[in-house]
């Protein structure tokens, strides 16, 4: 059975649609398993008072729908947001003269977005972009059943991860401005190369409201993973959901 998977790895080489078969695995949205069988400059500002998950940790969610989209994020200085269906090619091409190499793993990315991603972000301050590596967030969405709770979303994503980091990814449960979410944090191959494998640093924050799954995917590169978690930890803390 196709399952649509969220994406966000430093792809660092202008061949997206190779490095796409890669990932798939790599950042498993398993939520789709349990259905189907920005801009930079002072941070962005969330408004305060957003609604907060009702449902406790582990409690059942009664299925209620909601928009796809709704909800806001804080963004750090120099981290840029990309409309969703914007045009994704120029959105990269005004990093060629300063780094291809940004620009290739960037049009990549954008460019083989799954349709179930609702946001993309990336850091766009001038060091990252300079040293050629792409840190992004991409958010994707999956509709749940009223059975599916936070511990049965994230048991069946942490197997999945689990698979493709070859041992076993515990996942820590945190508090967003939108309720208990749980944390993975784990490293994955994606490419084979002549010089070896490359590997990903990988931080996903899994959330659950009423009807809805929400798969928050930071990628990085793993000698960065140490500056980056604290911010990705940030962001993910965040997310307010809107009516």
């Amino acid at each position: 059975m196709a399952t649509e998977l969220p994406e966000g790895i430093a792809v660092e080489r202008d061949a997206p649609a190779r490095s796409r078969c890669g990932l798939a695995l790599a950042i498993a949205l398993a939520g789709a398993l349990i259905v189907g069988c920005g801009t930079s400059g002072p941070a962005t500002a969330v408004p305060s008072g957003g609604p907060a998950s009702s449902a406790p940790s582990g409690s059942f969610a009664p299925g209620t729908p909601r928009p796809a989209g709704a909800y806001a994020l804080t963004l750090p200085t120099g981290w840029r947001s990309v409309p969703m269906g914007s045009d994704y090619v120029a959105a990269a091409a005004r990093y060629e003269a300063t780094s291809p190499r940004f620009a290739a793993s960037l049009k990549g990315q954008l460019t083989g977005l799954p349709k179930s991603a609702s946001s993309y972000a990336y850091d766009g301050s001038d060091a990252t972009v300079k040293g050629g590596t792409l840190v992004a967030l991409t958010v994707t969405e999956v509709a749940l059943p009223a059975a599916v709770n936070l511990d049965a979303f994230s048991g069946e994503v942490g197997r999945q991860v689990s698979q493709v980091a070859e041992k076993t990814i515990p996942a820590e449960r945190i508090l967003t401005s939108s309720g208990p979410a749980d944390r993975l944090v784990y490293e994955a191959p994606f490419d084979q190369t002549s010089g070896g494998t490359t590997v990903a640093a990988i931080t996903q924050v899994l959330l659950v409201v009423p009807g809805r799954g929400y798969v928050l995917t930071f990628t990085t590169t793993p000698s960065r993973a140490p500056a980056d978690g604290p911010v990705f930890a940030e962001i993910a803390r965040s997310i307010v959901l809107t009516p």
